[in-house]
């Protein structure tokens, strides 16, 4: 799948909105529940100070030698823990991954491990290059997830995940776990995993599912569809060219297959759909 590159500006927005609802005094002290809470899911934690941000409470402690910060909703309720994570301890399949991308000469200056309500938990590798800054996003098994550029240091914070989300989630894919959740402006894309399979869950504005995108290999796309591909004129590079495979809603019948072609040429990409019977379609 392209990369994306996207700016959390919601989360920058939130962050502006509710800036006056913060209280960093050294002296706040959070509801009995919720330190109840926080200390029964983190037992062990040493030099704890809470802080009133954005609606949440926070509390910045060590816990097993680490720097955590972790997030309650004012009832008590976990939302957030973000721990910070040595280069030398980032996963393998992670700094692999790196390695085998554009990044590859980039440097890494930090990372964080991040676990959310409703959500898998994922790593961010804080990487620069000159004057450019990055956020990589990935999954514990190496998965690349996104790419988010840095004007400065990422601030992790709360981003509940819709009821109606999580409904059209369970719906389609019941053992699907979430990954991300990126809003654009008209159609909200959800990174999914199960049984180890990554891929992207697309819906309106409505929450109806749209279509579902898989990453798919030339090896692995039906002879009918390769066919049709190159006697229309085309040929695919594996080094430059993408196809993915998408399902779509196809009223009471079951699910439409369609593959999606992106060829990298000159002057501008070509992007070319054929169903599985290498139908072509416009």
């Amino acid at each position: 799948m392209k990369l994306k590159l996207r700016y959390l500006f919601l989360s920058l927005l939130t962050v502006g909105f509710m800036a006056s609802c913060d209280n960093d005094d050294d002296h706040y002290t959070p509801d009995t529940t919720v330190r109840l809470a926080f200390e029964k899911m983190f037992p062990d934690a040493s030099k704890v100070k809470w802080e009133s941000k954005l609606g949440y409470v926070k509390a910045e402690f060590r816990d097993n030698n680490k720097e955590k910060d972790a997030w309650f909703d004012t009832d008590g309720t976990w939302m957030l823990t973000e721990t910070e994570v040595a280069v030398s301890d980032i996963p393998v399949a992670i700094t692999q991954s790196i390695a085998g991308s554009r990044y590859a000469d980039w440097k890494i200056e930090d990372a964080d491990y991040l676990e959310r309500k409703d959500m898998e938990p994922i790593y961010i590798i804080e990487a620069e290059k000159g004057k450019e800054e990055v956020d990589l996003y990935y999954a514990p098994e190496g998965k690349f997830l996104k790419a988010v550029a840095e004007g400065g240091a990422h601030q992790a914070v709360p981003t509940p995940v819709n009821e109606k989300v999580l409904e059209a989630v369970n719906a389609k894919y019941p053992f699907a776990k979430i990954l991300e959740i990126d809003v654009e402006p008209n159609f909200i894309e959800v990174d999914l995993v199960r049984d180890n399979l990554y891929f992207e869950m697309i819906l309106d504005k409505e929450y109806n599912w749209v279509e579902t995108v898989y990453e798919a290999a030339w090896l692995r796309v039906p002879d009918a569809v390769k066919n049709a591909f190159e006697a229309d004129g085309y040929t695919f590079n594996a080094e430059e060219d993408e196809v993915e495979m998408l399902m779509r809603p196809n009223g009471n019948q079951p699910d439409m297959i369609v593959y999606r072609f992106e060829l990298d040429r000159e002057p501008a990409d070509i992007i070319l759909y054929y169903t599985e019977d290498g139908t072509k379609l416009d």
